[in-house]
C-alpha cells in the first residue's frame, strides 16, 4: 500500500512539474513575443521619422540653392547673407529633430528595458511559486508515507 501512495505522489508531482514548466516556458514565449513586437514598433516609428526629416532637409536645400541660382550678382552679397541664415535655421531644425529621435530611442528603449524587468520578476516569481508548491506536496507525500 505505501509503495502504491508512493507512485501516486510522485506521478502528481511530476504531473505537476510538467504543468508548472509548460505554464512557464508558455509565459516567456508570450513575453519575449510582446517585446519583439514593442521593438519593431520602435523602430519603425524612428525610421519614419528619420525619413521624414530627411525629405523636408532635401526638399528645404534644393528651394534654397534654386532660388539662389536665379539672382543676378546684385543680389549675391545679399543670398549669401540670407544663405547663413538658412543654413543655421536648417541646422538648428535639424538638431532639435535629432535630439527628439533620440529622446525617443532612449524613451523606448527604456520602456521596453521596464517591460522585460517587470516580465522576469513575474516569471521569477511564478518559478518560485511552482517550485514552492512541488516541495510542499514533497513534503506532504513524504509524511504521508513515513506516517
Amino acid at each position: 500500500m505505501v509503495r502504491g501512495w508512493d507512485q501516486r505522489c510522485l506521478s502528481l508531482v511530476k504531473g505537476w512539474d510538467q504543468h508548472c514548466l509548460s505554464m512557464v516556458e508558455g509565459w516567456d514565449q508570450r513575453c519575449l513575443s510582446l517585446l519583439k513586437c514593442w521593438d519593431q514598433h520602435c523602430l519603425s516609428m524612428v525610421k519614419g521619422w528619420d525619413q521624414h526629416c530627411l525629405s523636408m532637409l532635401k526638399g528645404w536645400d534644393h528651394h534654397c540653392l534654386s532660388m539662389v541660382k536665379g539672382l543676378d550678382q546684385h543680389l549675391l552679397s545679399l543670398v549669401k547673407g540670407w544663405d547663413q541664415h538658412c543654413l543655421s535655421m536648417v541646422k538648428g531644425w535639424y538638431q532639435r529633430l535629432l535630439s527628439l529621435v533620440k529622446g525617443w530611442n532612449q524613451c523606448c528603449l527604456s520602456l521596453v528595458k521596464g517591460w522585460d524587468q517587470h516580465w522576469l520578476a513575474l516569471v521569477k516569481g511564478w518559478d518560485q511559486r511552482c517550485l514552492s508548491l512541488v516541495k510542499g506536496y514533497d513534503q506532504h507525500c513524504l509524511s504521508l508515507v513515513k506516517g
